[in-house]
């Protein structure tokens, strides 16, 4: 039998890890298609946003190459390094 200490330390890690997942495609597509705040008319480094954030581990594959695409770019917060918004890229 597993003691509550045991118990609660793996639930929170459980819930910790998930926090820590990089965004879904699925995820990444709705907030693309629902926010619109902190969005520039044309931001010139698109791709390096795409492209640092894969790196970082805040998105996945699929959202990058999605993103990629389609030209929806992530505004990551200089203090949180967390994705903000999905803004999209005007050609």
């Amino acid at each position: 039998m597993i003691n509550k200490k045991a118990l609660f330390a793996i639930t929170f890690s459980l819930l910790s890890f998930n926090s820590l997942a990089a965004m879904s495609l699925v995820e990444y597509q709705h907030r693309a298609y629902t926010e619109t705040g902190r969005c520039l008319s044309n931001y010139s480094n698109y791709q390096l946003a795409i492209n640092y954030a894969q790196q970082k581990g805040l998105i996945s594959e699929n959202a990058a190459q999605w993103a990629r695409a389609t030209g929806y770019y992530p505004v990551i917060g200089f203090f949180g390094n967390q994705i903000v918004a999905v803004c999209r890229h005007r050609f």
